[in-house]
Order: C-alpha cells, then structure tokens, then sequence
C-alpha cells in the first residue's frame, strides 16, 4: 500500500469523480490513481532532466575533451580537496 495524502478538491470535482467510480464499480483512490499516472504520463515529455539541458551536454563534452588532455591518473576528487582546503 502507499502512502495516504489529504488533498482539497472543489464540491463539484469530487462529485464528478465519485460519480465516475461508481459507474466503473470501482473506488475513488483507484479513480485518482489511474487519472494522476495518465496525466503523468502524457506530460512526461514537459519534464527536463537536467542532463537534457544542452548546457549541461556541453559542459560534459567540454569535460570529457579536456579530461582526454590530461594525465589518466588525474584524480579530481583530491584536486577539489585541495582547492577546497587551500581557502
């Protein structure tokens, strides 16, 4: 089971959606469910991932082109602590 959350609905709405249930024999939750994924799903494409943003591509090809130039065993986490530490 999930999690329970309180929601406001206007009147008219929650009439609309309890009258959908019972036609369907089915329960509200299960109603809301189903409309709440539908809706998710038909707007999943307007929801960027910040490694859609071609900013964030270019910066990761720009990183990848300079980490080819430099030495293998570059060790970025220990050139952070020390620019991190040198303040």
């Amino acid at each position: 089971m999930g999690k329970k959350i309180m929601i406001s609905l206007p009147d008219e709405l929650l009439d609309d959606i309890d009258a959908a249930a019972r036609e369907e024999g089915r329960k509200r939750s299960e109603l809301i469910r189903e409309a709440s994924r539908l809706y998710l799903a038909k707007h999943a494409a307007k929801r960027k991932r910040p490694i859609d943003d071609p900013r964030i591509v270019n910066a990761l090809k720009t990183m990848d082109r300079i980490a080819k130039k430099i030495d293998a065993h570059f060790d970025s986490t220990k050139a952070v602590r020390k620019m991190r530490d040198s303040r």
